[in-house]
């Protein structure tokens, strides 16, 4: 669950979610080095760190699909005073949420779902930032850099 009310609040809470699930699912450093160039790594253990981090975050549930209401709520709390991003936002989700409809062969693991739902946000976000700069999520995004469109548009 997300409880914060600043960027500042928000990036850190997502950092410590991603230090948690990295202790209980650990990445490689390439693993993490490639996730924060919003790629997919290959394995198992990416796609499942996304759906630790996913849950913690409540867009994922426990039967390991997308929670859409949930993301909402936090969309229209954190984006009240920007209409526009708000709108973009939802956009992107609502587009996202096809991954509901996707067979995984996981069950309600979660991880494939994760991994489709990264896949989806890496896609349709708007581009227009560099790695360097933060990458496309952050067009749009109040989140740390190395989890920007992983877990926080």
């Amino acid at each position: 669950m997300i409880n914060a009310t600043t960027e500042a609040q928000i990036r850190a809470r997502f950092i410590e979610m991603g230090i948690q699930c990295n202790q209980e699912i650990p990445l490689t450093v390439d693993e993490m080095r490639t996730l924060h160039e919003h790629k997919l790594p290959p394995g198992e253990s990416p796609k499942c760190l996304l759906a630790c981090v996913y849950r913690k975050a409540n867009w994922l549930d426990d039967q390991g699909m997308f929670v859409s209401d949930s993301v909402r709520a936090i969309i229209e709390t954190d984006y009240k005073d920007e209409p526009e991003k708000q709108n973009n936002v939802k956009q992107l989700f609502e587009q996202c949420s096809k991954v509901n409809e996707e067979k995984v062969s996981d069950g309600t693991k979660g991880c494939d779902r994760s991994a489709l739902l990264f896949e989806c946000l890496t896609q349709n976000a708007p581009k227009g930032r560099t790695v360097s700069q933060g990458g496309p999520g952050l067009l749009l995004l109040k989140g740390p850099p190395i989890f920007s469109h992983i877990v926080y548009f």
